[in-house]
This record gives structure tokens, C-alpha cells and sequence, in this order.
């Protein structure tokens, strides 16, 4: 019995050796790729190295070639244990297949078993978006051939950001991230309804209440601001025309007109800071801000908090000694953009005396006149001035300047629209600010460009 027992397990032992060895050479007989990976890539030469692994066998080892065809031209390689490697030059229609003494492997597509993809990163680390706004997604990247890549990209909370049709869409406050599939680069998203898409309204907006804001959303404000300003150029003329648009066209509400206290006759404070002017980057709408505030006529009181103001024109309310909402004079609005702009445009008064004008430091001041306004020498970014007011263009199209201002009959700052055919009506100069500015930056003629 005992040696029944033993000769029944050498057969079986040995019939599983025959069949493990039996399945081995089937899989030597009909030799297949197991994958198929990117070694390398050089540029210069525009070559690739490929490996090629071959699906392991348990016993029996065949000597292996492998190659790839394309277009005709054939290359080969001899295969190393379960591996073998090509240098080819850069093309997108290789077939690959092994070869041994018995058997070919099927056709593969090398562009099938390998990523394209040898870069990719997005062109902005950071976007701030109004609730329904959008922006394109751009971004940077490095293929191995010459085909275009498809991407996948999502948003990780797309109830607050999501992704259609290549931009990014913003749906409610908040921040999310877009991430692309495959790829470790992301977006920060900060979506908010604090400020607006660009809008040109011919109802004036409701003046800033005082202390409206808490100081987070004031700091948020603030980033909005700077984000905008960048995006168009820091320190160039697009960058000084983002901040004008962005307290006229996007900013939900209308800083009032207040007329500068710093150069009331005789005061003797020749330059009181966030009264009628605010010498400094940001909106001037958080208590915080008090502490940068050096010089003062009256009091420290942020955008839309009463003031004591110090110049009678009873016509528009104001009264000498009454309180106002405090904002920006016509000079003190244009300050505050080129500097926010990243320009210093120095200490300039609000031209209480006759024949004084504003900004007289920024550029040269030219007689306006109809045909020079529609000559398309006058640039976005320039500047508009009569006697006592000074304004800056925003905008323009075929027909229309698209200019910001500060008035006491407007009410504050407000973009108006003004026909360049009758604009040297209402007009005295054009002030050409080129050479203050010096670069142009990412300019547009209209903000929906």
C-alpha cells in the first residue's frame, strides 16, 4: 500500500512538472508583451529609449528579439532575461512586437502603452473669480510625439468652481482647486460675490455704507485688487487702468466725492492722508487701515463714515464743518490708481488756485481738440483735465472715451461714457502719459477683451 501511495505521487508531482512545463513553452511559443515603458527622452537628438518586457515564462527561457516598425523603417533590438530596449527617433506610429525561434508576438501600438506626457504645468498657481465669471484654462506642457494630448480637468468642489468647455467657472463663494487627471499641478480658486464682473452702468451704484465690511472681506478686497492689477501689469499703464476699472466696474458700490482737507487755506497741514485722498495701496474700508495713517486734518475715517468736511459748495451739501461720508476728490481718485498701479505720482494739490491743474508732473498736457480726439493718438490710460478736475480714460472704442472720475455734481467715482466726437466740449486737455508710464503692459481698449 505504502508504495502505491508513493509511486501515485510521483505521478502527480510529476505530471504537474510536465504541465507547468508544457504551459511554459506555449507561453515561449507565443511570445507577448507584458508592458511597454519611456526610458528616456532627449530633445536635442529627438530620440527616445523604450523598454519592452515580455511576459514572464516559468521554465524555458528562448534567446528574444524585439523591434519596431514604422513608415517602412525597421529597428531591432536583442532581447536581455525578460527585457529589451530601443533607441528610436521620435515618431507617434510605431508598432511593436517580440520575436523568437518559434513564434512573433501581436502588433502593439507604442502610443498606447506609453504617456505622452512629459510636462505639464498650469500657467497660474492662483485666479480669483466673481460668482458667474470665468477664465480660460491656460497652461504650459512637453509631449513625446507630435499629437495633441487630451486633458482631463475637474474641480475638487464644483459647487463652488467648475470646469466646462476649457474655462473655469465661478458658481458661489468659496475655494476650490483644479487639478488636471494624471498630474500632481493645481489652481487655487477663490470664488466671490464681494466685487462684480465688469460692468458699465448708467444708474449710479449705492454709496458705500460705513463700516460695511468685516476685516477679513476688506483684506479679500484688497487681494482682489492686487490680483487684478498684476494680471494686467504692475507698475505699467494697464496696471494703473485695472485699478480704475476695478473701483468703477467692479466694486459693488460708489466711493463718495469729498473734497480734500488737506489743503484747506491755511490749515497748515499740507498733506492730511484718507481725507478726500488715500495715499496708499488697497481700499480704505477696515479700522485697521488707521494705523498707517500719518496726518490728519480732522479725524481718521474710513471710505463712507462721516467726516467733517471743510469746504463750502452748498449747491452738492457741502457745508464747512458738516460731516460727509468721506471718499475721494477728483485728483485724490486718479492718485489712488496710479498708485495702486504701482506708480508714485507725488503730492499733488486739488488746483484751488486758477490756473493750476492737476498732476502737472505726469505728462505733458495738449489742448484737446475734436480732431485730436479722433485721431487714435489718445491712449487708454491717459488723461482728461479741465481747470479744477482731472480724469482718467479707462476705455475706448470706434465711438466712445470710457473715462473715471470724481465729481461733486456725480455724486463720487463713476465711469461715464463720453462721445469722441463732442468729449473736447466737456474736456480742456489730454494729458499723453507715456513717458510716466514707460511700458504699456497687457492693455486692452475694453475690459471684455
Amino acid at each position: 500500500m505504502k508504495n502505491y501511495i508513493k509511486l501515485l505521487v510521483t505521478v502527480v508531482i510529476a505530471g504537474t512538472i510536465n504541465a507547468f512545463a508544457v504551459t511554459s513553452f506555449v507561453n515561449d511559443t507565443n511570445i507577448s508583451v507584458k508592458s511597454i515603458n519611456l526610458l528616456s527622452y532627449d530633445a536635442t537628438n529627438e530620440k527616445i529609449t523604450v523598454e519592452v518586457n515580455k511576459k514572464l515564462s516559468i521554465f524555458y527561457k528562448f534567446d528574444f528579439d524585439c523591434y519596431a516598425v514604422s513608415s517602412g523603417k525597421t529597428f531591432s533590438s536583442q532581447g536581455k532575461g525578460q527585457k529589451c530596449f530601443l533607441e528610436l527617433p521620435i515618431n507617434n506610429d510605431y508598432e511593436i512586437y517580440l520575436e523568437n525561434r518559434y513564434s512573433k508576438s501581436t502588433y502593439y501600438n507604442l502610443i498606447d502603452h506609453i504617456n505622452n506626457k512629459l510636462e505639464f504645468k498650469f500657467d497660474k498657481d492662483e485666479v480669483y473669480l466673481t460668482v458667474g465669471g470665468s477664465i480660460d484654462i491656460t497652461y504650459s506642457d512637453k509631449y513625446v510625439f507630435p499629437i495633441e494630448t487630451m486633458y482631463n480637468f475637474y474641480s475638487i468642489d464644483a459647487s463652488i468652481a467648475e470646469v466646462k468647455n476649457g474655462k473655469i467657472e465661478g458658481i458661489s463663494p468659496g475655494v476650490t482647486y483644479i487639478k488636471e487627471k494624471g498630474s500632481d499641478d493645481q489652481i487655487k480658486v477663490t470664488v466671490t460675490d464681494l466685487i462684480t464682473s465688469y460692468t458699465l452702468s448708467k444708474q449710479k451704484k449705492e454709496i458705500i455704507p460705513c463700516k460695511l465690511y468685516s476685516e477679513n472681506d476688506a483684506s479679500l478686497l484688497d487681494e482682489l485688487l492686487e490680483y487684478y492689477v498684476k494680471e494686467a501689469g504692475y507698475e505699467t499703464r494697464a496696471g494703473a487702468v485695472a485699478a480704475a476699472r476695478f473701483l468703477t466696474l467692479q466694486f459693488k458700490y460708489r466711493i463718495p466725492y469729498f473734497y480734500e482737507n488737506g489743503r484747506i487755506n491755511d490749515s497748515g497741514v499740507n498733506k492730511a492722508d484718507g481725507e478726500g485722498r488715500y495715499y496708499k495701496k488697497g481700499l480704505y474700508l477696515s479700522e485697521d487701515k488707521y494705523k498707517s495713517i500719518l496726518y490728519t486734518f480732522v479725524d481718521k475715517a474710513m471710505w463712507g463714515c462721516p467726516l467733517k468736511n471743510g469746504t463750502n459748495n452748498p449747491k452738492y451739501g457741502f457745508v464747512a464743518g458738516k460731516k460727509m461720508p468721506n471718499g475721494l476728490d477728483c485728483s485724490g481718485f486718479v492718485s489712488w490708481a496710479l498708485v495702486n498701479g504701482g506708480f508714485d505720482p507725488g503730492d499733488v494739490g486739488a488746483g484751488e488756485n486758477e490756473g493750476i491743474y492737476q498732476l502737472t508732473d505726469t505728462g505733458e498736457f495738449t489742448a484737446l481738440t475734436k480732431d485730436l480726439a479722433l485721431s487714435g493718438q489718445i491712449k487708454t490710460g491717459d488723461l482728461f483735465n479741465f481747470w479744477g478736475h482731472i480724469a482718467i480714460i479707462i476705455g475706448q472704442d470706434e465711438k466712445n472715451y470710457y473715462v473715471a472720475e470724481s465729481l461733486p455734481h456725480l455724486g463720487g467715482v463713476i465711469a461715464k461714457t463720453y462721445s469722441k466726437a463732442t468729449v473736447a466740449n466737456t474736456f480742456e486737455f489730454v494729458v499723453f502719459m507715456d513717458k510716466f508710464y514707460k511700458i504699456d503692459g497687457n492693455l486692452t481698449n475694453y475690459w471684455e477683451e
